[in-house]
């Protein structure tokens, strides 16, 4: 409702396909750090990898940009979960 550029967002699974989150993100998913969100920096996942190439943390994207960025990559796992790779 809030940010509809994440309406169609997939998660990575371990066997690399996307699929679709089991629930969608929520507000309170952000908030909570289970949303699926990674930050790019600490892990070595492929979904890591992925936010690293896309330069988020470069400092010159407008909040728009970043988050149109953003939401065109998949989650590293379903929101409201554990933290587990899908």
């Amino acid at each position: 409702m809030y940010l509809p550029e994440f309406k169609d967002v997939q998660v990575y699974s371990e066997d690399g396909s996307l699929v679709k989150p089991k629930s969608p993100m929520t507000i309170r998913h952000l908030m909570s750090h289970t949303s699926g969100l990674t930050y790019g920096v600490f892990g070595a996942s492929e979904v890591d990898k992925q936010y690293r190439a896309a330069n988020l943390l470069s400092g010159d994207l407008t909040l728009a940009e970043f988050t149109k960025k953003l939401s065109a990559l998949p989650l590293l796992f379903h929101p409201a979960s554990s933290g587990i790779m899908a």
